[in-house]
């Protein structure tokens, strides 16, 4: 298995933005891998890598079923491209830019990045988009939501079940970011176990160099740790006062080195609560 790199550069005046991509081969199939991971330089210059889920940073998780929400979304062949969480027996959520198949497969209830011994597969039976999903001029996505319908319903167990959704967001919780994908960037370094890190929300207008970035649909979030490739459409998951769990975000983009303390960005699940219950209530 190889990644080879293809460099552009956008069209936009401000900031420049110079674009890889990143491709996995493997078996008789490439596919590109899902996410964006973006470098907002001093010189206001814009590195972004399409990739999938990994931490950098982070530790591994040894307890099976502590992230019983957590989906392992993989290509027909079993190459791990994105994650996604559980909201009932049905429906997962991800990010729009992972661009789910209807050939692809979500893996439950699995601490490995490879593999299916012990755990739950389902396949894809639908694929619901959020309308205003859309690049932006920094090539990051913009109400990056899709919703994943399963091929067959879940029975819930200690290790398979839901998680709920937000209200509204509050900047200034302490998260947990679990995934598999890179550990380090460059070289390449991948997790073969679950990864998880704690990660604090910001204020919207508090993300430094990355604010362009955040709208209504989106926050940041940093810490001792980073989001990387891998780790797209992941859970950002925060816990109230009861010690409830919530999806508050939905990872989106990092920093193209995934540098840890770099802020990390999500897709604000609060802001599309609405388009979330009336598509998994039918």
């Amino acid at each position: 298995r190889h990644i080879t790199d293809r460099e552009h550069t956008a069209e936009s005046n401000e900031p420049d933005v110079q674009i890889v991509v990143s491709n996995q081969t493997f078996a008789n199939e490439t596919r590109e891998l899902r996410g964006a991971l973006v470098d907002l330089s001093v010189a206001t210059s814009t590195n972004i890598v399409n990739a999938t889920s990994v931490i950098s940073g982070g530790f591994s998780v040894s307890q099976k079923g502590k992230y019983p929400w957590l989906v392992s979304i993989r290509s027909s062949s079993g190459f791990h491209f994105c994650g996604g969480a559980l909201l009932n027996k049905q429906w997962v959520l991800t990010a729009a830019h992972c661009k789910v198949r209807r050939s692809d497969k979500c893996v439950f209830a699995t601490l490995a990045r490879k593999g299916n011994a012990g755990a739950i597969v389902r396949g894809v039976g639908d694929v619901k988009t959020h309308p205003q999903a859309a690049t932006t001029m920094y090539n990051t996505w913009t109400y990056d939501f899709e919703l994943v319908k399963l091929d067959e319903q879940l029975l819930y167990s200690d290790y398979v079940r839901p998680i709920c959704l937000p209200a509204q967001f509050i900047a200034g919780q302490s998260c947990m970011l679990a995934g598999w994908g890179r550990i380090k960037a460059q070289p390449a370094e991948y997790a073969e176990f679950l990864q998880e890190a704690e990660i604090t929300t910001k204020q919207k207008n508090s993300c430094g160099s990355y604010t362009p970035l955040i709208d209504d649909s989106s926050f940041c979030a940093e810490g001792r740790a980073s989001a990387c490739n891998g780790d797209s459409g992941g859970p950002l998951v925060c816990e109230d006062s009861s010690g409830r769990a919530f999806v508050t975000g939905i990872t989106s983009w990092a920093s193209s080195s995934c540098k840890i303390g770099a802020p990390s960005g999500f897709g604000d699940v609060s802001a599309v609560r609405g388009w979330i219950n009336q598509i998994i209530s039918t």
